[in-house]
């Protein structure tokens, strides 16, 4: 935002970010155990000038390598995982391409400190309806750390902790309808000296229609509120829909408040699976399905007409009302087992 620097006459627009991608991978080194990598690539990049925004003020930059490790491990013939992941801190200084006019505003270009991070946490997974976990992520030290605004007021003079808590519930299971809530709390610990740590209250919900997702959600606390809203799109239905790539198993609709305390294997990944998977003949080969994606996406383009997408549009209303009708369907079903 714009701030007046003592001796420059005009308001200057100051700026200061870092942006961080991440290319992470999985494997699966044995039946309940998981193992993952992550190469993280940071960019700093500052700026002090008269224009709103970085792109004509005069900049400096830097960029910084990092790395995180993880692992996740189902206990026996149970439904407890616990899970373990660290990465790597950085530092960021961009102090040797420094701009002229970074002079005056005397100390803008400090190092930016990105302190390394250490997770456990242990999760629940009864069913496909409900999930609960409870994780404690330790943030390292950042000595010397301080406020742009306040150098006296030291940030992260020592490690501190960050305990979260989230449960999501499935809380009607149709099969072309589902929608989800979750709900969730953790304590942040402020690195600010003199600066008390606050509580947070997260809730949420979520509905899918076909291939379409809508959600909300809100977090919360003392002084503090954050709203989220989503539209999106599931690419992988959608080429379910285009018999692109095959189609999931099919699930056993649960209806409405369905009881998330059973234990089922149904609509779980074979890793988190208490029974071995029957061999019922050849499986699906996800490198195989992958490979024939782009050829089944051209002949589909090429070979789609005006008409077919006419008639794909005239076509929704009725895909409407059957969906509507199947969730009426399951709901008589779900009533008559319950007065059984």
């Amino acid at each position: 935002q714009y701030y007046q620097i003592s001796g420059v006459t005009s308001p200057q627009w100051i700026e200061a970010y870092v942006r961080e991608f991440r290319l992470g991978v999985a494997y699966r080194a044995a039946p309940r155990l998981s193992l993952g990598a992550q190469l993280r690539f940071a960019s700093l990049t500052q700026g002090i000038g008269p224009e709103n925004g970085i792109s004509g003020n005069p900049s400096a930059s830097d960029t910084a390598f990092g790395v995180g490790l993880g692992l996740l491990y189902r206990l026996p013939k149970q439904r407890l995982l616990i899970g373990a992941s660290w990465s790597s801190g950085m530092t960021l200084n961009a102090s040797g391409n420094v701009p002229f006019s970074f002079n005056n505003l005397r100390g803008f270009t400090q190092p930016v400190l990105m302190p390394s991070k250490i997770a456990l946490g242990v999760g629940y997974v009864p069913n496909r309806l409900l999930r609960a976990d409870f994780s404690l992520l330790r943030v390292s030290a950042t000595p010397g750390a301080a406020l742009l605004s306040d150098e006296s007021k030291a940030v992260g003079s020592v490690p501190t902790l960050e305990p979260h808590l989230g449960v999501a519930y499935t809380f009607a299971d149709f099969t072309p309808i589902r929608g989800l809530v979750f709900a969730g709390s953790y304590l942040q610990p402020s690195r600010i000296e003199d600066r008390s740590s606050r509580l947070h209250l997260t809730l949420g919900a979520e509905a899918k229609w076909s291939f379409m997702n809508f959600g909300i959600g809100v977090d919360t606390a003392a002084s503090y509120s954050n709203y989220l809203a989503s539209v999106g799109v599931d690419p992988f239905k959608v080429m379910e829909l285009l018999d692109i790539i095959p189609s999931a198993p099919p699930q056993t609709p649960k209806g409405f408040l369905p009881s998330p305390w059973h234990q089922s294997d149904e609509g779980l990944t074979e890793g988190l699976q208490n029974q071995r998977p029957r061999n019922n003949g050849p499986g699906i080969d996800p490198l195989d399905v992958g490979k024939k994606i782009p050829g089944k996406i051209e002949n589909r383009v090429r070979n789609l007409t005006p008409g077919q997408l006419l008639h794909t549009i005239q076509e929704l209303p009725n895909s409407i009302r059957n969906d509507i009708e199947e969730v009426r369907d399951t709901l008589k079903k779900q009533d008559q087992q319950n007065n059984d």
